[in-house]
């Protein structure tokens, strides 16, 4: 059965579980039958890896999102999350950023998003999520043009709304609380004038 419908939300699903090569999510309606079975929607769903967005219906109640393993014989549900119409709403766009470390330790963050730019040319519209585990919060510095931070304190799971940048290639660093250069990465904004831009910080500082 296909997920898509004519004016649902659309969503975008990113996976962040750092602890498993893959993991299949599969979907259901609240108002179906508990007789009625699951209807996998991604099947072997790797660390990074970003869907497209689908459009779902709310004409059933809330959509059902379940958490299994890949392994064949493993019919375990390791994580289960409703999204009803209180939430995502008719045609509005959505990312859900799947996080953990294993498939014990999995949960799901709703981010409402914009697909359609709109705004002063020679922008990017961005929005940035903290992935990097074992940091209560990170900022974004960009650290050679001196253009100053794009974020700072940025709590772990959660998504700084979205604001306008100028296009162009920067160069950008993750600190940590205390503002310690963890990582350095290049993003080319410019060739996301006029866009909308999810970004997605990942890492573990944790020591084993």
């Amino acid at each position: 059965s296909s997920a898509r419908s004519d004016h649902g939300p659309r969503i975008q699903f990113i996976n962040n579980v750092q602890g498993v090569d893959s993991l299949d999510i599969f979907y259901r309606y609240e108002n179906f039958s508990q007789q009625t079975p699951s209807f996998l929607f991604l099947e072997g769903f790797k660390w990074k890896e970003a869907s497209e967005f689908t459009t779902f219906s709310l004409i059933y109640g809330a959509n059902i999102f379940i958490i299994r393993n890949p392994d064949s014989s493993d019919t375990t549900v390791y994580f289960k999350a409703s999204f009803d119409r209180e939430v995502t709403q008719y045609e509005k766009s959505y990312i859900i950023v799947i996080e953990g470390d294993s498939f014990q330790n999995i949960s799901m963050s709703l981010f409402n998003v914009e697909e359609t730019y709109k705004g002063p040319n020679f922008k990017t519209k961005t929005r940035i999520y903290n992935g990097v585990k074992g940091t209560e919060s990170i900022s974004i510095d960009e650290v050679y043009e001196n253009d100053g931070y794009l974020v700072r304190n940025l709590k772990y799971k959660e998504g700084d709304g979205f604001f306008d940048i100028e296009s162009t290639r920067m160069d950008l660093q993750i600190q940590n609380d205390n503002e310690v250069g963890l990582s350095e990465f290049t993003v080319p904004f410019s060739n996301f004038s006029n866009q909308c831009v999810f970004l997605l910080a990942v890492g573990d500082t944790r020591v084993d």
